[in-house]
């Protein structure tokens, strides 16, 4: 084998060390820097992009933090709208009962006026009515054929027609 034939090594010495500086210079001066600004390129790319996702996170959260303040304050409105009306439906109820109150206690009035009214006129109308029948009942039963006493029973008529008018 003549690469292994100590005659031609320096030869073959020579040759690589031109073929390894020829080798080396073309990677250094034309693979390499493409390589280089490929990786710088997406390197860069992927800054931006983490950058830009970074900022439309904050962007995220202020937009959220906005909703937040604006549904909290929705329902505070909300809240205050619901208690204000239960507070006028309250009052409202309140007033409403107690002006149906009012005309109850009115009418009762009335009524209980009518009431006595009617009572005395059936009383007026009635209390002859009621003596009369006293009378006749008393008439009877103090009458001798009655109860079998003798006719000088009027002192008991006189005290029950007393006792009638009261």
């Amino acid at each position: 084998m003549p690469q292994l034939d100590p005659t031609y090594f320096p030869s073959q010495l020579f040759w690589l060390f031109v073929t390894f500086i020829l080798l080396y210079g073309l990677v250094s001066r034309l693979i390499a820097p493409k390589f280089e600004s490929t990786l710088m390129k997406r390197r860069v790319q992927i800054e931006d992009d983490l950058e830009y996702a970074e900022q439309l996170k904050r962007e995220a959260q202020l937009l959220r933090d906005e909703c937040d303040q604006l549904l909290k304050a929705a329902q505070d409105e909300a809240r205050d709208i619901l208690l204000t009306s239960q507070l006028d439906i309250k009052h409202e109820i309140e007033d409403l009962s107690a002006k149906l109150d009012e005309e109850l206690q009115e009418e009762l009035s009335k009524s209980e006026a009518n009431l006595m009214v009617v009572a005395a006129t059936v009383r007026q109308e009635l209390d002859p009515e009621i003596e009369r029948i006293v009378g006749d009942v008393i008439h009877k039963l103090s009458s001798p054929q009655a109860n079998g006493q003798p006719k000088g029973g009027s002192s008991n008529t006189k005290s029950v027609a007393g006792v009638s008018h009261v």
